[in-house]
């Protein structure tokens, strides 16, 4: 099995946005960027802290793989799609990032922090990988 980010699918996939809400409702919170930079480097959730803004799911697109038909000619198209909550206030929101395969590393590391908070989220649960004392 491959490592690589576009190569990974989760079960089901990702919400668009809250069932219950209207597109007025949702349009504040799903957010586009044209490249990684933008995001990283913009006014984006991303900045916020990590419990405000819980990202509980990302997901790569390599769509010129699902669909080479609209991709001739060999060109690529990778989008990253983050999924957050922002439990204070029951909001679910998403993010659309347009990305290559060479910042495949910098997006990797952004992401682990992230699912760092989500194992301490849930360590209570989690058994503990140290050997006991004697």
């Amino acid at each position: 099995m491959s490592n690589r980010l576009w190569e990974h699918e989760h079960d089901f996939y990702g919400p668009e946005g809250s069932f219950w809400g209207n597109g007025m409702q949702q349009s504040p919170y799903i957010n586009r960027f044209d490249s990684w930079a933008g995001f990283v480097d913009g006014d984006s959730m991303h900045g916020a802290i990590m419990g405000l803004n819980f990202l509980y799911r990302w997901d790569w697109h390599a769509w010129h793989i699902d669909y080479p038909e609209d991709y001739p000619d060999g060109k690529e198209g990778h989008e990253l799609e983050l999924f957050w909550m922002m439990p204070r206030k029951g909001i679910m929101a998403r993010s659309v990032i347009a990305v290559t395969p060479n910042e495949e590393d910098a997006v990797r590391a952004w992401l682990l922090p992230h699912a760092e908070y989500m194992r301490k989220m849930w360590a209570p649960l989690i058994p503990s990988q140290e050997p006991a004392s004697e």
